[in-house]
């Protein structure tokens, strides 16, 4: 009876010590944030809507959506685990990358991740992505853009 005891209030001790680490990384269970950024001039894009791409099999296939607020941010919840690397699809938008870049999730939450800005090289995001987020940087494009992708 004592070492059940023992060892269930290690495994307590255990997980109490996981969850603070967890949480002191930033990490966040259940969900992620994109800050959109234009990357001509380094102002948030809001009401942009993102689709999350992730692989084929992942169950949270076609549910990550969302709409980027005032200050160019969005946050995503997932159902299940996270996504292992997800890829940001746009509807009014092109990704600065100018190629569906995959981005790991686990670095996302661990860290915060900023994207390149092939944009325009010189400009920068100058914070630091806080865990669970990532920077990304896209440039409006017109209706006539947008068809002329389409094809």
């Amino acid at each position: 009876m004592k070492i059940m005891v023992t060892l269930a209030v290690g495994i307590a001790v255990a997980l109490a010590v996981a969850a603070q680490a967890f949480a002191i990384s930033g990490g966040s269970a259940d969900h992620f944030s994109v800050l959109l950024l234009n990357g001509n001039t380094g102002k948030p894009i809001s009401n942009e809507s993102i689709l999350i791409g992730v692989d084929r099999n992942d169950p949270n296939r076609n549910q990550l959506r969302g709409k980027t607020d005032a200050n160019g941010s969005v946050t995503f919840y997932y159902k299940t685990a996270a996504p292992n690397s997800i890829s940001l699809i746009y509807s009014k938008a092109e990704d600065c990358s100018y190629a569906r870049t995959h981005y790991s999730t686990s670095d996302v939450l661990a860290i915060g991740l900023v994207a390149e800005n092939k944009c325009d090289a010189s400009l920068q995001y100058s914070g630091k992505p806080k865990p669970g987020q990532l920077v990304v940087f896209a440039k409006p494009v017109s209706p006539w853009q947008r068809m002329i992708r389409e094809l």
